[in-house]
């Protein structure tokens, strides 16, 4: 009964490790979308015109530096997510 009982628990932490492993995954994949998205909208911010009138060249390279550390940033995030997620599996697995 001991075995039933402790097979039973490991399943139930088998899965409560998968559901949360996967919304922690899904989250991270969300907020790598929404930098990449930002980066993208400012690079778009750097076309517009109003009335022949355009940003300054000091402002396009600030926006250019910050669209480099927001792809730097989502790029590490999707990473770092990805190798903790192989982590967390094969401590999860091991148990």
């Amino acid at each position: 009964i001991g075995c039933i009982l402790l097979s039973v628990g490991q399943d139930g932490f088998h899965k409560g490790v998968s559901r949360t492993l996967q919304f922690v995954v899904n989250q991270s994949d969300f907020t790598v979308q929404n930098l990449r998205n930002v980066s993208e909208y400012l690079s778009l911010a750097k076309t517009v015109n109003v009335e022949e009138v355009s940003l300054p060249s000091d402002n396009l390279s600030e926006i250019d530096k910050l669209n480099n550390e927001l792809s730097s940033s989502a790029d590490m995030l999707d990473e770092k997510t990805a190798e903790n997620s192989i982590k967390v599996q094969k401590a999860r697995n091991a148990v």
